[in-house]
């Protein structure tokens, strides 16, 4: 799942914050069909099906706008003197505390009250969970062996991974190069998807950062190459990209549901991580590439999506096991059943219940941890060491801003 930056960019694209809005609340619409798993009757509820079943692609959707963010971050950065201590400086800032405080209150805080379904974890498995590497435990022991509560963190695992090794690629390779490197990663993540599918290995062909880093790659190779485009390129872009996301969804649809048995799962497969890579890479590029305000702008621009986009790190922490407690521990569908006879209504209850109950744990997460250690994230230093660290600009660049939240 996942950001995370606080700041302002060299132009800031609120439009963003509402597409983090998007994938957030499509992940919470997945978890909460999925725990609540509530047959659905009638062609509005097959609708709904077919729609929140999909919504696990926000994560997808997450990794190609944290590559596109943090590449971009890291070439515009490159001449610094300071590149590697302020980036990890700013991501740890980010990122720790509030995944640390979700893992203290699910291993330690939950378990200790006796919390429903709160299970007390073996010594032994904490370490992965502190130390990033959910998805690693979860492609050993099974990601049904890991609790419910405590898996949705694999996808934090593989960004994490990510940053511990990208920022030395972007420094080591020439800018020239970099953007066949990452195509080159893309594809060997999803040929090694596919091999791990081959063996059976499900589970670790979803989870870990080399079988599922090609969203990472994707976003990487939009950071790289989109400032590349001459003005009338990025005006034709700008133009067609929206154009390019309905056919695109559509040909995902064909693959999924008609062209799965004359290729073969495994090529079906294949062919629609291409295409949903493509999708939102597509989105991403619609929404950044400089021009004038368009329809996809607009909607993403929305308040209520940017403000759920601001607060969708902490949310994605959350979201489960609001969600787990609402469907599983509390049974709401079925205590809502006397009254709501329709599947379909009892599931819209619990999923609009979920999504207020995750942005107040967002809001709360916001508040009380991550404002404040945002304000810590620039280390104290004095003026002529930050003046020593910057690169000049260029005649008529504009200074270094932060970065949005990815």
């Amino acid at each position: 799942m996942t950001d995370r930056t606080t700041g302002a960019d060299l132009t800031r694209i609120p439009a963003l914050d509402g597409l983090r809005g998007v994938a957030i609340l499509a992940v919470i619409l997945y978890h909460t069909e999925y725990f609540a798993a509530l047959a659905q009757t009638g062609s509005l509820g097959r609708a709904y099906d077919a729609l929140a079943s999909r919504g696990h692609y926000g994560v997808d959707l997450f990794f190609v706008l944290s590559g596109y963010l943090i590449t971009r971050i890291l070439v515009e950065s490159r001449p610094r003197r300071d590149y590697y201590t302020r980036f990890y400086w700013r991501r740890a800032l980010r990122i720790f505390p509030a995944y640390y405080v979700y893992l203290a209150l699910a291993l330690w805080v939950a378990p200790a009250l006796h919390m429903p379904g709160a299970l007390p974890i073996p010594a032994s498995q904490q370490g992965w969970y502190w130390l990033y590497g959910t998805n690693l435990l979860a492609a050993r022991i099974g990601m049904k062996a890991v609790p419910e509560y405590l898996n949705h963190l694999w996808s934090l695992a593989v960004e994490e991974q990510f940053y511990l090794v990208w920022p030395s690629v972007v420094r080591l390779v020439p800018p020239p190069t970099l953007a066949a490197v990452c195509g080159a990663l893309a594809l060997a993540s999803l040929l090694v998807r596919e091999w791990l599918l081959g063996h059976d290995r499900i589970d670790a062909a979803y989870v870990l950062t080399w079988s599922h880093g090609d969203g990472l790659a994707v976003g990487a190779a939009l950071a790289v190459l989109l400032p590349q485009l001459s003005t009338a390129g990025a005006a034709r872009l700008r133009r067609l990209a929206p154009w390019g996301v309905p056919p695109l969804a559509l040909l995902y649809e064909v693959l999924q549901t008609h062209l799965a048995a004359p290729l073969g799962v495994r090529a079906a497969h294949f062919g629609q991580c291409v295409v949903l890579d493509g999708f939102c890479a597509l989105l991403v590029a619609a929404l950044v590439v400089p021009g004038s305000a368009g329809l996809l702008d607009r909607i993403f621009a929305v308040a209520p999506l940017r403000r759920v986009g601001r607060y969708s790190y902490a949310m994605y922490l959350y979201q489960q096991p609001i969600t787990l407690g609402l469907t599983v521990v509390a049974a709401l569908p079925a205590r809502l059943a006397p009254t709501l006879h329709s599947p379909l209504a009892q599931l819209l209850v619990v999923t609009a219940l979920a999504i207020v109950l995750s942005v107040a744990a967002g809001w709360l997460s916001w508040v009380l941890v991550e404002q404040w250690f945002a304000r810590l994230r620039v280390p104290t230093r004095s003026a002529a060491a930050r003046a020593a660290a910057a690169p000049r600009p260029a005649s008529g660049a504009h200074p270094e801003t932060h970065t949005p939240p990815l």
